[in-house]
């Protein structure tokens, strides 16, 4: 038996005994949320923290209005870009899109109902996507 330190929600700690095999577990277990939390503390990064060298990050023009403002300005630029994305696809790209995000069926579903594999499905939605990236990089400033 090895003891291990059992840390609640409210920061309490509690020492238990448990075997050695639940303890590599544990271990593990601790080590993966770790990494989670690191990476998700370096997903979220502020604005303000984007001043490298003293290089200002610029916010384009457009967006520089009072900040109770901005956020709906950005938001209703990107539906706008997706939406004008979306409508230049081939209808056959835009029924794929609407099977996969709008009925919430997956790729192994499409491809038996079409009969075809779904690597088809995937090589597919692959060209949607990049068609998509490359018309909001063109039509817009994000």
């Amino acid at each position: 038996m090895a003891k291990y330190t059992y840390l609640f929600a409210d920061g309490e700690k509690q020492e238990v005994e448990v075997s050695y095999e639940i303890l590599e577990i544990l271990k593990k277990e601790d080590h993966d949320e770790y990494l989670n939390d690191r990476r998700e503390t370096r997903r979220h990064i502020h604005w303000e923290a984007m001043d490298n060298d003293g290089e200002t990050f610029v916010i384009p023009e457009r967006f520089q209005m009072n900040s109770a403002t901005a956020p709906e300005i950005w938001h209703g630029e990107m539906l706008s870009g997706i939406r004008e994305s979306l409508e230049a696809l081939d209808p056959d790209q835009r029924e794929l899109i609407r099977k996969i995000f709008f009925e919430m069926k997956n790729p192994s579903e499409i491809a038996e109902a079409e009969g075809v594999g779904r690597s088809a499905i995937s090589n597919r939605l692959t060209r949607i996507y990049k068609k998509i990236k490359k018309n909001l990089e063109t039509d817009r400033e994000f």
